[in-house]
């Protein structure tokens, strides 16, 4: 099988939907002999900045000497950023050869993409011997297939509304999803939480004997990724390597190196086009993002004096809205474009609700060229934002290496 085939069989498992629930990793897990019990782990979830806080533990975990697997999604153009040992991509090789050996157990126990990938994860970071794996959690946590794992400490980075028609539709209801990735007499990190999700949080870890930690105060770390937000994510990072001091012990100067040395793609990255403009890719997507976009456009325009030129797709309406009212008033213009993505919102439903500096394009139109926005009359300053997926479309059109690997359309159809 050579790697254009190992494409075409994960498409497959892909246009077969999400599947939500542990059953069907159970058995792949146990048809490979359950390699998620061969490493210690920590698990992540929240509905913003679960991203951001993986990257920083593996960087701190990392920078303290530690071999580490970081297991992440959605990838933004390369399948193989899902899966990291050590910081480096799962090769097309191992994708290949994974994709060989699991197929056949995987076509009996009914698999989706993401319980494929997670059953890659699993096996790969036990093959490896990894010292650490940090897990994050696909979509809630209760009956996400990474909940398989019995790791060292559970993570809830953060709760607002987002998957409401799989979570549910209050704070309470996805509060209670998330805190299914909570174990018995095991740790658990909280972030910031509304009052009302975290009463559950706390109902729940009560129920485990699974004791709580919060993040207090305002003094947060500082790091590498920006934004107050950010340093939140710093913060909880820190409290999660200080409570497992004993087993992993790390350094207070590779605690803080790993702080300043992170990297997390899509999180307000600042890139510089051949044309003198800055390029901003921003991960919001909704309603608690939303919110942090505000932070960070107040900032900016504080800064510079200036409005911005917007490229925007969502995955919604309501994610929209949410994104429309945050861009309308730092706007000089809004160019909409309709994502790759089987959920995504044509950018003729968009424009019915967009501001009124909002116009139609395709990325192709406004990339036409690496490196290059193609609009002369746009402002120095451009921001992408409202999906994930648009970021990783938008980075395969303007980096050329990216465009060799392009894999954006590979994602779970969630």
């Amino acid at each position: 099988m050579g790697y254009t085939k190992a494409q075409e069989y994960l498409y497959s498992l892909r246009n077969s939907g999400s599947k939500l629930g542990l059953e069907r990793i159970k058995i792949l897990a146990e048809e490979l002999s359950n390699p998620q019990n061969n490493f210690p782990s920590i698990h992540v979830t929240g509905t913003n900045g679960k991203g951001s806080v993986c990257s920083i533990l593996d960087s701190i975990y990392r920078t303290a000497g530690y071999k580490t697997g970081l297991h992440t999604s959605p990838h933004l153009v390369y399948l193989g950023e899902r899966i990291r040992v050590n910081g480096q991509n799962l090769s097309r090789d191992k994708i290949v050869q994974y994709t060989e050996e699991l197929s056949s157990i995987a076509d009996k126990s009914g698999v989706s993409f993401f319980e494929f990938m997670t059953g890659i994860t699993f096996l790969e970071f036990a093959r490896e011997g990894v010292d650490i794996a940090i897990i994050e959690v696909g979509l809630g946590g209760e009956h996400d297939s990474t909940n398989i794992i019995n790791p060292e400490i559970s993570v809830i980075t953060s709760i607002s509304k987002d998957h409401t028609n799989i979570l549910g539709n209050s704070l309470s209801e996805i509060a209670h999803a998330k805190a299914g990735i909570i174990k018995q007499n095991t740790p658990v990190v909280i972030g910031v939480l509304p009052l009302e999700a975290e009463a559950v949080i706390r109902k729940v870890a009560k129920q485990k004997n699974a004791p709580v930690y919060a993040i207090s105060g305002s003094n947060y770390p500082e790091t590498a990724l920006h934004g107050s937000c950010q340093r939140e994510n710093a913060a909880i990072a820190s409290l999660v390597v200080n409570i497992l001091q004993s087993k992993f012990p790390v350094s207070e100067a590779a605690k803080s190196k790993g702080l300043m040395s992170v990297t997390c793609r899509g999180r307000w990255e600042k890139i510089k086009l051949i044309t003198g403009q800055t390029l901003i890719l921003d991960a919001s997507h909704n309603e608690g993002s939303a919110a942090i976009l505000a932070k960070n456009l107040a900032e900016l325009h504080a800064q510079t004096g200036k409005q911005f030129t917007f490229v925007c797709g969502t995955l919604g309406e309501d994610r929209a809205q949410a994104i429309f009212a945050t861009i309308a008033a730092h706007a000089h213009e809004i160019y909409l474009v309709t994502i790759n993505q089987p959920r995504a919102t044509p950018a003729n439903e968009l424009l019915k609700i967009a501001p009124p500096k909002a116009s139609i394009k395709s990325l192709s139109q406004l990339f036409s060229s690496p490196n290059r926005f193609l609009p002369e009359n746009s402002s120095d300053i451009i921001i992408v934002t409202g999906s994930i997926y648009l970021l990783g479309e938008v980075l395969s059109l303007i980096d050329e290496t990216a465009a060799l690997h392009n894999e954006v359309c590979l994602q779970d159809k969630i």
